[in-house]
Order: C-alpha cells, then structure tokens, then sequence
C-alpha cells in the first residue's frame, strides 16, 4: 500500500515539475498603444507579447461617429476582446458581416499592423436604421484611419467621455451589449 502511495505522488510531482516550466514560458507583458482617429477620436490597442515572442491582439477599443443618410450622427465606441495571433510583420485582422435574422450583425472591419513604437490601421462600420418617417437609411462611420503610439502604461490612457454609445463585441465577433445614453 505505501509503495502505491508513493508512486502515486511521484507521478504527481513528476506531472506538476514538468507543467510550472510551460507555464512560465507562456507568460507575457501586456504593450500598450494609444492616440487619436481620423474622426479625432480616441482609439485604445492591447498587444501580449510572450515570452516565446508571439504577440496576441489582447484588446482594441475604438470611439468613432456614424453618419446616416438623412445626415444625423451618432458617437459610438466599439471593444474587441480577442486573443488573435498578430502575423510575422504585425498584421491583424478582424471582420464580421452582415447575418441575415441574427439581430446584432452589425458588420465591420478593423484591419492593422502593430510595429514596435506605433500601430496603425482602419476601421469601417454600417448597418442599416429607420429614420423618423420610417424610412430605412443606412448609416457608416467610412472608413476611419487609426495612428496610435506605443504608451507606458494605462495611467496615460484618455478618460472616455459620457456621452458615447459603447458597442462590446463577443468572441465570434457579435455585438454582445450596447450600452450608452
């Protein structure tokens, strides 16, 4: 019986020995990037830069205005949190398009590339609402340009003002929760 114990807690420290080396060189540092959109609005980037080197898009928000047909605009501000492996020169990806009877499709796309000192990209975004006769319109932000610079950490970050409409998107891409005036 204590020859099974023991063999039993080899094994088990054996296993834990060989998973605490894995997992410290999983580890990372997050690298953050901000500034200011074509629309002069703010815009947040999150890069988690393993050990290993890998960086991972670990966070992106966005504030930006849509325009409709009928000219009313409205300030939104999007998040993607996602974990998505940058290319071997920086480069992301994030779209979604439009589903037809899912009711928070609203398509996009952000597209960039994260260098060492900055990031840049664009980001579009339309869907299509009534306007006060009941008349479909659509509505876009055009295509908005995004220069954001390496910061040194989240005490620099901009305060988000109160008056913003705030888009958060899920993991497959989906509009999860708005949430503004």
């Amino acid at each position: 019986m204590r020859i099974t114990h023991r063999l039993a807690a080899s094994v088990v420290v054996a296993v834990l020995l060989s998973i605490v080396p894995a997992t410290s060189s999983s580890a990372g540092f997050v690298i953050s990037y901000w500034g200011l959109t074509s629309q002069d609005r703010i815009a947040l980037l999150e890069i988690m830069k393993r050990d290993s080197g890998a960086r991972f898009l670990q966070e992106m928000t966005m504030f930006f205005i849509v325009t409709c047909a009928d000219t009313s605009t409205h300030e939104f501000a999007i998040s993607f949190d996602r974990q998505k492996r940058l290319g071997e020169g920086g480069e992301f990806e994030l779209a979604r398009v439009a589903s037809p009877g899912e009711p928070n499709s609203i398509p996009y796309r952000l597209q960039g590339v994260v260098r060492f000192g900055a990031a840049e990209g664009t980001f579009e975004l339309s869907y299509t609402s009534f306007r006060h006769d009941g008349k479909a319109q659509l509505c876009t932000s055009g295509v908005v340009e995004w220069t954001l610079a390496r910061g040194h950490g989240p005490g620099e970050r901009s305060p988000v003002a109160d008056d913003v409409t705030f888009l958060e998107t899920g993991r497959r891409g989906e509009v999860v929760r708005v949430a503004g005036p």
